[in-house]
C-alpha cells in the first residue's frame, strides 16, 4: 500500500507540473529591437541602449494640422510670441501634452528640460525643439509648468484644439519631423523619463530622426 501511495503521489505531481503555465520571461529575456535599430541609425555611443523591449506602437505617419498658440512661459526665449507647427519646418519638434492638475505630468517637464539641453549639446544635423502644451483643463495654470522649465509652454484652446485634432493623450510626447509629419508618439505614463532607460531611448530616437 505504501508503494502504491508513493506511485500515486509521484504521478499527481508530474500531472500538476505539466499543466502549470510557463514562467514569464524576465525583462531582459528579449533584446530590444526597435530601440537598438534607432541607436545604430543615430550613431550614438554616449547613450546606453535600453536593456528591455520598449517598442512604441505604430503611428500613422500623416501630416498634422497646423495651429497657432502663444508661448506663455516668461522664462522661454519665445515668450509672448505665436508658436505654430508650420514654423517648425526644417526642425524636429516634440510636443508634450499634459495637465497642470497632474503632479506626475508636471514632474516630467524638468526631465524634458534636461533632454532639450542634451539634444542641443549633441549638435544634430537638424535642430530639435521640445514644447509643452497644457490641456484645456489647465487654462490659466500654465505658470505651474513654466516654473519647471525654460521650454515654450503653450495653452491649448477651443479654437486650436491641438490635443483633439492630433488625437493625443495626456502624457504623450508627439514627435514631428522637419516636414510636419508625425513620426512617433511616446507616452510617459509607461515610459517615465526619470528612468534612464526611457530617457536615453527617447533621446536616441530624436537624434536618429534629426540626423537622418
Amino acid at each position: 500500500m505504501t508503494a502504491l501511495r508513493r506511485t500515486f503521489f509521484a504521478l499527481t505531481a508530474l500531472s500538476i507540473a505539466a499543466c502549470a503555465p510557463p514562467a514569464p520571461p524576465t525583462p531582459d529575456a528579449e533584446a530590444p529591437r526597435d530601440a537598438m535599430t534607432v541607436m545604430d541609425a543615430a550613431g550614438s555611443t554616449d547613450a546606453a541602449a535600453p536593456s528591455r523591449d520598449v517598442e512604441v506602437p505604430d503611428v500613422a505617419m500623416t501630416p498634422l494640422p497646423d495651429f497657432a498658440l502663444t508661448d506663455r512661459n516668461p522664462r522661454s526665449a519665445t515668450n509672448a510670441t505665436a508658436v505654430s507647427l508650420n514654423a517648425q519646418r526644417g526642425k524636429i519638434s516634440a510636443w508634450y501634452f499634459a495637465t497642470s492638475s497632474c503632479h506626475f505630468c508636471v514632474s516630467m517637464v524638468s526631465q524634458l528640460e534636461r533632454l532639450q539641453r542634451e539634444l542641443a549639446a549633441a549638435n544634430p544635423t537638424r535642430p530639435v525643439q521640445i514644447f509643452v502644451i497644457a490641456d484645456l483643463d489647465s487654462d490659466g495654470a500654465t505658470a505651474i509648468f513654466s516654473a519647471e522649465t525654460t521650454l515654450p509652454v503653450l495653452q491649448d484652446d477651443r479654437v486650436s484644439h491641438v490635443q483633439s485634432n492630433w488625437m493625443a493623450a495626456i502624457r504623450d510626447v508627439v514627435v514631428v519631423d522637419d516636414e510636419g509629419t508625425r513620426r512617433l508618439v511616446y507616452n510617459l505614463t509607461t515610459r517615465p523619463l526619470n528612468d534612464a532607460l526611457y530617457f536615453n531611448d527617447l533621446k536616441v530616437r530624436l537624434l536618429a530622426l534629426a540626423n537622418r
